[in-house]
C-alpha cells in the first residue's frame, strides 16, 4: 500500500527471511506526510496492529532519520531528486 501513496518519494522493501525479518525503508517529504501513511485508518495501521496482537516479532524498530544528501542513483534517477533537505 506504500506505493499507492502520492507522498510517498521513495521505497524499498528488503526481507532478509520473508515473514521473519523485514524491513521496509522509505523516504517521505515530511513527518506530517509519513505519520499519516502510517498511523492514520488504513491498512498500514492495521497491520500494525496484527502485528501486535499476533506478537508476529520478537522485535520492532522504527527510527527516522535526517537525510543530510545523496550518491548515486536509483533507475537512473536520484531518489532526493525534488526534495527540499534544508
Amino acid at each position: 500500500m506504500i506505493g499507492s501513496d502520492p507522498n510517498v518519494v521513495f521505497k524499498i522493501g528488503i526481507g532478509e527471511v520473508p515473514m521473519l525479518h523485514q524491513i521496509t525503508f522509505s523516504i517521505w517529504p515530511g513527518t506530517h506526510e509519513m505519520a499519516a501513511f502510517a498511523r492514520t485508518n488504513g491498512p498500514h495501521a492495521a497491520a500494525i496492529q496484527a502485528v501486535r496482537d499476533g506478537a508476529w516479532f520478537k522485535e520492532e524498530l522504527y527510527a527516522r532519520f535526517a537525510i543530510l544528501g545523496d550518491t548515486g542513483t536509483w533507475g537512473g534517477v536520484s531518489p532526493l531528486e525534488g526534495l527540499n533537505l534544508q
